[in-house]
């Protein structure tokens, strides 16, 4: 199997898909084979960041997880997809995993969707069949049977919170449950952090609070944010901070 990191929050609206995204891209940019998963299932996104609205999707990962198909026709590599509309090229590969959030028929729920073992064996089989270096997972936010099947086949695990209360309690129950499930490594991605605060003592306090490393304090930026799709830096400005960001901060995670 190769490495797998999930990107997970406590609350919605975090920014995790947007990074997860774009940390997909910049390991592919890297020459890496890389494996995104939607498993967002409640609202999902990927698809529509990476501007594949009215292209052929026939099969979602809906459809493998309630057995209409198997995981690999649910699988698409978006590479050259990426390359034409961005005009970019990219040394990897991107194979995206896509949701919706429309069931396969009425018999079925969120709640009876699948459970571990289902998971387990459709990474199994996405791993033979698109052979990645690396799967990043898109979790659904919050504390779910949903998101904690994806933290326990994790390798990685990395959470996202805003500088708030609520969010820092809601984290506090996620690296104890990560810690329950002795998910391997775990890292905390401060995001949206207003200017006046300095990310190095952002980084103190958090580290000293949860006792969990911190992976980086992003601060806040509109740039991430685009008019009718959300903005894949990555893709358009490849320099940009944020970007350099998430480059520093992943490389500790992955290898080839």
């Amino acid at each position: 199997m190769p490495k797998i990191i999930a990107f997970h929050s406590f609350r919605r609206s975090t920014g995790k898909s947007s990074l997860a995204a774009n940390t997909a891209v910049i390991c592919a940019q890297q020459g890496m084979r890389v494996g995104l998963v939607d498993l967002n299932l409640e609202s999902p996104s990927l698809a529509y960041t990476f501007q594949l609205e009215g292209q052929s999707i026939p099969y979602r990962i809906n459809d493998f997880l309630w057995q209409n198909c198997t995981i690999d026709q649910a699988a698409y590599d978006i590479t050259k997809h990426l390359e034409t509309i961005w005009h970019t090229n990219i040394s990897g590969r991107l194979t995206l995993v896509p949701a919706n959030t429309q069931y396969s028929d009425n018999s079925h729920t969120l709640k009876d969707a699948y459970d571990i073992k289902t998971l387990n064996e459709g990474l199994l089989d996405l791993s033979l069949a698109i052979q990645p270096d690396l799967l990043i997972l898109d979790t659904h936010a919050g504390i779910n049977d949903d998101a904690v099947f994806a933290l326990a086949v994790s390798d990685v695990l990395l959470i996202l919170l805003r500088p708030d209360r609520q969010d820092y309690q809601g984290t506090a129950v996620i690296v104890d449950i990560a810690r329950g499930l002795e998910v391997p490594q775990v890292g905390l991605i401060v995001n949206d952090v207003p200017n006046r605060f300095d990310p190095a003592d952002v980084q103190r306090e958090v580290e000293a609070g949860f006792g969990c490393n911190v992976a980086a304090v992003i601060p806040f930026s509109t740039d991430m944010v685009g008019m009718e799709h959300p903005r894949v830096l990555a893709l358009e400005d490849p320099q940009h901070p944020i970007i350099n960001t998430l480059r520093e901060m992943i490389s500790p995670y992955i290898s080839l």
